[in-house]
């Protein structure tokens, strides 16, 4: 049962990372791109960790929602965010 559960959240961890590089790459060329980890989240169940080479200091967040890659965090439209989603 263990290897069950691991494998479930393991596949999804990498499901999220990999969507949402493929997201990041529709608005910005990967160059600007620093770093893309999927991870377990707290709201979200799986979220993906996004980090922009200009912007090294700000950790963003993104989730998979009603089938859409979305920027959780920073809350879009709040802050002065070099990469936030509008």
């Amino acid at each position: 049962m263990f290897l069950g559960v691991y494998l479930f959240v393991q596949y999804n961890v990498s499901t999220i990372k990999k969507e949402t590089y493929e997201y990041l790459l529709t608005k910005y060329d990967s160059d600007e791109i620093y770093k893309v980890q999927g991870t377990l989240g707290k709201g979200q169940l799986f979220i993906a960790i996004v980090i922009f080479e200009d912007e090294k200091d700000v950790v963003y967040e993104y989730a998979k929602k009603d089938g859409e890659i979305i920027q959780i965090y920073p809350e879009p439209g709040v802050g002065d965010y070099k990469h936030s989603s509008e």
